[in-house]
């Protein structure tokens, strides 16, 4: 007996949505094992919000939270605390003077660049144990994966 059309879509889709879990607990562990094996002390809401500002460029407060998916108040309490390190700097928002935008300061782009720099150091002994198909594997995966959420941010 053949299978009904059905059952081999919900066999498929059952196949996509795991494939998308392992990708998501995947990569979590890869950016969790990343600040473990950098022995950063930086903690990973800093890390994100310098990597969002430098992805995205300058904004508002508001719309970083929104990005982030933190309170307005727990971006501007950190904010003030980057600030305060010389890491961002706030600008006035040329649509509006009333209102500030943030954005990465010479010295925040730099740590970041720090941040970033530690992690491919930490991770170059396992990269470099990978043979050059299995490294071409990976950048053709993270290919992949910057296609499939090219459209999310926009």
């Amino acid at each position: 007996m053949a299978p009904n059309v059905s059952t081999t879509e919900n066999g498929m889709h059952a196949a996509v949505d795991q494939l998308s879990i392992d990708l998501i607990v995947a990569s979590s562990k890869l950016v969790r094992a990343s600040a473990r094996l950098s022995e950063t002390q930086v903690p990973p809401a800093v890390w994100r919000a310098l990597a969002i500002l430098d992805e995205y460029g300058e904004m508002r407060v508001g719309d970083f939270a929104v990005r982030d998916r933190c309170s307005q108040p727990t971006a501007t309490a950190m904010f003030k605390r980057l600030e305060g390190h010389g890491l961002v700097e706030r600008v006035t928002d040329p649509e509006d003077r009333r209102a500030v935008r943030i954005r990465l300061s010479e010295k925040g782009v730099r740590r970041l660049g720090e941040l970033r720099d530690g992690v491919a150091n930490a991770l170059r002994d396992r990269m470099e144990s990978l043979d050059g198909r299995e490294r071409q594997s990976l950048r053709d995966g993270v290919a992949v994966v910057e296609r499939l959420l090219s459209d999310v941010d926009e």
